[in-house]
């Protein structure tokens, strides 16, 4: 899917993770913030979850230099998946 992204944010996604396509889910995310709602995004491990949102976030903060952005994440539920994928590896 097409999806149109600042050319400073779209650069630095294609440098530091070699993304230049974006999968449905992250666009529908996108096109909910540009709309001004609130979203919520539940998919498995490695999904693309953060692609859904920092392009969004990344634009809005160089657009606003007043804008802020908080990042809230279930670090105990994240810490508990790792170490049970570690414990699996083993």
């Amino acid at each position: 899917m097409a999806l149109s992204v600042d050319p400073r944010v779209a650069h630095a996604f294609q440098s530091v993770s070699q993304i230049t396509t974006f999968f449905s889910h992250q666009v529908q995310a996108r096109q909910a913030l540009l709309a001004g709602r609130n979203i919520v995004i539940c998919t498995p491990t490695a999904s693309g979850k953060t692609e859904a949102y920092n392009p969004t976030i990344l634009e809005t903060l160089l657009q606003d230099s007043k804008a802020t952005a908080l990042y809230v994440f279930p670090l105990v539920a994240l810490g508990f998946d790792q170490t049970e994928r570690a414990e699996q590896a083993e």
